[in-house]
């Protein structure tokens, strides 16, 4: 362990250094700055309710490209529809942001808890599609609320 440790000492200390020295230019500091900026205003700050969402959201896209790569499905088609799905959340998280700033207070995190609902439920079906033990109450829940594309319940 030593040897690879003395082996890449000299790779990590030069990234560290431009790496400090990239950041510590003003035009990067005002860059990223002005992005955080741009940031705060379209979804508001970080608090439990996003880093929440955040967390799910993060959960799900890893449930889902093992549950692909376990059935032999991994397919670029198919991760451009999970980005859709995070682009579509952040314009709808957005206009929840814009919604609590004009007056109506809690829409944003209204919108992140069903965002992060819907999340958790995908999150159950992938791990139940890999095999993973759900308990019964929770496939129960599961099931209820799986709906087909016109709308109706599925078949226990």
């Amino acid at each position: 362990m030593e040897n690879l440790n003395l082996k890449w000492r000299p790779f990590i200390d030069e990234m560290i250094y431009y790496w400090n020295k990239y950041f510590q230019h003003t035009a990067m500091k005002g860059f990223f700055a002005a992005g955080g900026t741009v940031l705060t205003m379209l979804f508001g700050d970080i608090n439990a309710s996003m880093q929440g969402f955040l967390i799910l959201l993060a959960a799900d896209y890893i449930t889902g490209l093992t549950k692909a790569s376990k059935k032999g499905q991994l397919s670029s088609w198919m991760s451009r529809k999970g980005w859709g799905k995070i682009a579509t959340y952040s314009i709808v998280i957005s206009l929840g942001h814009l919604v609590t700033q004009i007056g109506m207070a809690g829409m944003r995190d209204f919108v992140l808890l069903w965002a992060g609902a819907t999340e958790a439920i995908s999150i159950l079906e992938n791990c139940d599609e890999l095999g993973v033990i759900i308990p019964d109450f929770l496939r129960e829940r599961l099931l209820n609320t799986k709906e087909n594309k016109f709308g109706e319940e599925i078949d226990k």
